[in-house]
């Protein structure tokens, strides 16, 4: 399957898309109700035209991530991240967003993984650039706006600011053009629901999700193997770290540098959030999906890969359809 993949034709997208609903099958044969724990005021808005749960939120769902893979395709394509330009970031964006029931859901965090792939994009641009004034507005728009999503991304502000300065030389005034983009949305957010008189919603949506290591779950077997999968490629992530870097350009090293910067930051939202759930580690899938394709790239035994690739569908599998074949 990887095979057909390993290309950069634009037809290759419509096999993704049939990837997307291979992968997330169990939620249209086996529909569950599901409310969010934790929801932002534009994930609130989402659910009040579209529901939480049912037939459309996992439409709207499975469209998220394809559109994020497409996305995570021509990020790792745009900025030559990779040693061969395939589909396989995308890929593996969609395997790991999607592995376990969980994810399946249109969650906040699904929601906001859109705005923050697109600041990768804005962060990339500005190395070298000697203006970088937009890009780094920009940055700091999508980031908020995906808090605005899910609050525990409010946390990338702060791999912002470090993102650029892995970039670029530090300078104060490009650190307040990335402030000055997080606010807009903030400030424009809170003209509207002054506008409605109803400011009291727009403070308790942010005081009711602070919170320091709380879990919405409790703990059981079956959550404790979902994290040891995801925990696996953050492993294989971790101890490659020099593999990836091998026979890079400068240029490509910062990027994979701030690829993990990125999962680091995403380790300090466990003291920002109120009730985490099995589906706050969406937040980690943008960079790993990227990081674990370069894995895929580097096996020298292609039947290798491809037989390693089903065996960790299968258990995506397994993860998904076993409560309901059991049950």
């Amino acid at each position: 399957m990887l095979g057909f993949f390993r290309t950069n034709q634009i037809t290759a997208n419509f096999l993704l898309i049939l990837y997307v609903v291979l992968v997330r099958s169990a939620i249209f044969i086996f529909p569950q109700d599901w409310e969010p724990v934790s929801s932002g005021l534009f994930s609130d808005g989402v659910y009040r035209l579209v529901g939480a749960s049912g037939l459309w939120p996992a439409v709207l769902a499975a469209v998220l991530v394809f559109v994020q893979a497409v996305l995570v395709n021509s990020l790792v394509a745009k900025f030559r991240i990779a040693n061969e330009i395939t589909y396989f970031p995308g890929v593996f964006y969609v395997l790991l967003s999607s592995s376990i029931p969980e994810f399946h859901y249109l969650s906040p965090a699904l929601m906001a993984n859109t705005f923050y792939i697109l600041a990768f994009y804005e962060l990339f641009h500005t190395y070298k650039k000697l203006s970088a004034a937009s890009w780094l507005f920009n940055l700091g728009l999508w980031l908020s706006i995906a808090s605005l999503f899910y609050f525990s991304y409010i946390i990338f502000i702060l791999f912002a600011l470090i993102g650029v300065g892995v970039l670029r030389a530090f300078r104060l005034k490009e650190q307040i053009m990335i402030l000055c983009g997080y606010a807009v949305p903030y400030y424009l957010t809170w003209v509207y629901y002054f506008w409605i008189e109803d400011l009291g919603t727009f403070y308790t949506s942010f005081s009711g999700q602070i919170g320091m290591l709380t879990f919405a779950e409790g703990s059981n077997w079956g959550i404790f193997i979902k994290l040891a999968f995801i925990g696996v490629f953050l492993l294989i992530a971790i101890t490659s770290f020099g593999i990836y870097k091998q026979k890079k350009n400068i240029q490509v090293q910062k990027y994979i540098s701030i690829l993990f910067w990125a999962l680091l930051v995403s380790a300090l939202s466990l003291f920002f959030q109120e009730k985490i759930a099995l589906e706050h580690l969406l937040i980690l899938t943008p960079p790993l999906g990227i990081l674990i394709s370069f894995n895929f790239l580097h096996f020298e035994n292609r039947q290798i890969a491809e037989a390693v690739h089903l065996m960790l569908l299968l258990l995506a599998f397994v993860f998904q359809f076993y409560p309901f074949v059991m049950g």
